[in-house]
């Protein structure tokens, strides 16, 4: 592993990293956040970490230059992962296409030619990044979560399905939830993995939910459009603490939206609760424009749509 670049960013470094993966048999990139705790850490005490897998044409660098994700890494003492979309190089295959090779690794081991040498972003994932990042940074293995956009939060979702127990936290924003439903998801499954479209269907989250879940209770709030901001609120920074652990109030949720939580499968026992006027967190959103009902509930796992703008987080 070594270094490509590193600055300092809000107290912690903002580093890049380089380092051979035996998955893909190439050099990846992965651009990692080191908050202040980092720097002040006794001999073997390690830091929670969150993994962010990005969308199509993305880099390791996208959500860190962007987002300005670091400052809240700072404030919680998280170690904040952005991986690479895919292999890249000299005699890594690539297309035409924005949406199929060199960008766009969809998180699947590619078992097609001229893909499979070196599309195994699933493996790379799951064990040539966690390994690196916790052998040689002050990274918790055992307390890490999986988040991404786009293509990143079809990652994120099969991943934390398909291995479970590796992750504790799971989100995804606008993620790419029904890829077999969906042009990208086709393009790049057919390449990827071949003809076998149940092959597929153990990478896509909708069908994958219906048969096993992430290890917590978990809920989805569905936006009317794929930008929160067309669906009527903003998000904004408030100095209101988050409630404790084990409250029952979810923090950063508008006033009356409805929200229904799934139990563990098989059975997908739905509940559904409205959220009150004086619901904790709900200063967090800021309405702007007139909307009685910004955000809508899906009633089912199999409702999910491909490219929805919902996130699953899980609850205590």
């Amino acid at each position: 592993m070594k270094i490509i670049s590193e600055c300092g960013c809000f107290g912690g470094r903002q580093i890049t990293l380089e380092h051979d993966s035996p998955a893909t048999g190439t050099p990846m990139r992965v651009a990692v956040f080191l908050p202040p705790a980092a720097a002040t850490l006794a001999p073997g005490e390690r830091l929670p970490g969150l993994v962010f897998l990005s969308g199509l044409t993305c880099t390791e660098d996208n959500v860190t230059i962007k987002s300005g994700v670091q400052r809240y890494a700072a404030e919680a003492g998280l170690v904040f992962i952005a991986p690479d979309t895919s292999p890249r190089g000299e005699g890594v295959a690539d297309d035409e296409r924005y949406d199929l090779g060199q960008g766009a690794g969809f998180y699947v081991d590619a078992t097609q030619g001229p893909w499979a040498p070196h599309f195994q972003m699933e493996t790379y994932i799951t064990r040539d990044l966690i390994a690196v990042v916790s052998e040689n940074l002050p990274v918790d293995p055992d307390r890490l979560g999986v988040s991404g956009h786009s293509m990143g939060g079809h990652g994120a979702l099969t991943l934390a399905l398909r291995h479970p127990g590796l992750f504790k936290s799971l989100s995804a924003f606008a993620p790419i939830a029904a890829p077999m439903q969906v042009d990208w998801g086709q393009t790049c499954f057919g390449a990827y993995l071949g003809p076998d479209q149940s092959r597929w269907a153990e990478h896509d989250a909708s069908l994958l939910y219906r048969s096993q879940t992430f290890p917590a209770r978990c809920w989805w709030i569905r936006a009317r459009t794929t930008h929160g901001r067309k669906a009527g609120c903003a998000p904004r920074r408030s100095s209101r603490p988050s409630p404790p652990p084990g409250s029952g109030a979810r923090s950063g949720v508008m006033p009356g939206t409805t929200i229904r939580t799934f139990s563990s499968a098989p059975s997908s026992t739905i509940t559904s609760a409205t959220t009150p006027a004086s619901w904790p967190g709900s200063d967090r959103f800021q309405p702007i424009r007139s909307d009685p009902s910004p955000f809508h509930s899906i009633s089912s796992p199999a409702q999910l749509q491909p490219s929805s703008a919902f996130a699953l987080v899980p609850m205590a």
